[in-house]
């Protein structure tokens, strides 16, 4: 049902509408992206089975998967203009009675610099999950340490496998955008957080399931979920008194901050990051720019005259 009336839509827009081929196709790639992310993200409960349940928080989660896959802020606003086109339609043919998208902001297209947490706050995170030997601390734990340790998306974590780590050699093989592949180092305390889980937990909350290849497992020994993960750590995040709007996105603006902040080559970090393009890795530079003003605002003589 819910294809059929995307179908409808774009039959509309094609006949009624008179918009051309490579538009329509525009809109149906656009959506089509939507469904099948709203499946993936919520696909541990009930499929929906028509458009009235779809609401304002499905919406939101597909805005948010849009963030964490970094599209630009032109498509970002391409596809939420899609979706109300489309909810539009949903109301004038009948299908729907209320707009779960009319209080949904479309994002600005300059670019926002994000949210990165301080050394300190990364430290309170970690040696919060570090203070019990609960299987669900020792699993957060290395979870956290190991997006700190190598920037990795939120969707690259979940759908990490056993055989895609060489803690011998000392890396890990991340698959991200577009099935592209690339090797990331981990330090050393990472690596020990790691075993720790494999060795102590991972076995236990895998149980029989001898064919589970994931390396990340929830409490009924499946490979966790991107929504697990996300509520996890932003309770987490709550529980230690970060107040800024975090998500797991959150860990790898930090890591690219710091890292840049640390001296690394920009070139080096939009690598690790999986960045097609420099100018992505960019904004970054702008963050440690701004850290850079506040030094030099601290230490010139002439900067506190005026």
């Amino acid at each position: 049902m819910l294809n059929r009336n995307i179908e409808m839509f774009l039959n509309f827009l094609a006949v009624e509408r008179g918009f051309s081929l490579h538009t329509v196709a525009a809109y149906k790639n656009d959506l089509y992206d939507m469904t099948n992310s709203l499946f993936s993200l919520c696909r541990t409960s009930k499929k929906s089975e028509d458009w009235d349940s779809f609401n304002k928080k499905h919406f939101q989660l597909f805005v948010e998967l849009m963030i964490e896959r970094e599209y630009k802020p032109s498509t970002k606003s391409r596809k939420i203009a899609a979706v109300r086109s489309f909810v539009k339609f949903l109301r004038m043919e009948g299908i729907i009675k209320d707009n779960p998208v009319k209080d949904i902001r479309q994002p600005s297209n300059h670019q926002k610099i994000p949210n990165a947490l301080s050394t300190e706050q990364i430290n309170r995170i970690l040696k919060y999950t570090a203070s019990d030997d609960s299987k669900k601390s020792i699993r957060d734990n290395a979870i956290i340490e190991l997006m700190y340790a190598t920037g990795i998306r939120v969707s690259e974590v979940v759908n990490l496998n056993i055989r895609d780590l060489d803690l011998d050699i000392g890396n890990i093989k991340v698959t991200g955008k577009g099935s592209k592949q690339r090797i990331i180092p981990l330090h050393e305390l990472s690596i020990v957080k790691l075993k720790k889980y494999i060795n102590e937990v991972r076995t236990k909350l895998r149980g029989d399931r001898l064919e589970e290849n994931a390396l990340f497992l929830s409490n009924r020994g499946k490979r966790i979920t991107r929504q697990n993960l996300w509520a996890q750590i932003k309770n987490i995040a709550d529980k230690v008194g970060i107040t800024i709007n975090m998500s797991p996105h959150t860990i790898r603006h930090s890591f690219a901050t710091h890292l840049l902040a640390g001296g690394a080559s920009i070139r080096h970090v939009q690598e690790i990051l999986g960045h097609a393009n420099l100018e992505t890795t960019q904004i970054y530079t702008h963050v440690d720019n701004k850290q850079l003003r506040n030094v030099y605002n601290n230490a010139h003589p002439r900067a506190h005259q005026y």
